[in-house]
């Protein structure tokens, strides 16, 4: 075998070391997800705060305009949250709900996406200064910048 071969194997074996990684969910984190009853979960959401949100229409690259999301997530507890998962409502002129999405800025799912760091205690998670959440199916009539965010799910991990 050629030194060529070698090198092509090695890569490969390197590709499927990291599709297993992936698979199985190896994780570095030595903590434990914590089971939370409705109560429990309730608190800690309190513990977190969203602030800065920003949802208005902005112009894309080929002209369309799009509903485009930004906030701050500030984790105001003690405890390491795994996953954060908030939904965005959409309201019309009339304060009509027209539609809902749902965005996870923390989690560790790699296998369809980059996993999201953990939120450790008295941190902010943000999105980039010129990254945004960009949901899909928005109607027409929704009035720019007529929009909530609340935080619906988390999963914390043991200390």
């Amino acid at each position: 075998m050629t030194l060529h071969q070698y090198t092509i194997r090695f890569f490969y074996l390197l590709i499927l070391i990291a599709i297993s990684m992936v698979c199985f969910n190896f994780s570095n984190t030595p903590n434990k997800i914590v089971a939370l009853n409705a109560r429990e979960k309730a608190a800690y959401i309190n513990q977190l705060e969203i602030y800065d949100f920003f949802a208005e229409r902005i112009e894309l690259t080929d002209g369309h305009r799009q509903p485009a999301i930004w906030f701050r997530l500030r984790n105001n507890s003690k405890t390491t949250f795994h996953s954060v998962k908030v939904k965005i409502s959409f309201f019309d002129r009339k304060q009509n709900l027209i539609h809902e999405s749902f965005f996870h800025p923390v989690h560790q799912n790699t296998l369809f996406r980059y996993a999201i760091p953990l939120l450790r205690p008295d941190e902010i998670w943000q999105m980039a200064h010129t990254s945004y959440y960009v949901p899909t199916n928005i109607p027409n009539h929704w009035v720019s910048g007529n929009a909530t965010v609340e935080i619906v799910d988390v999963i914390v991990l043991s200390d």
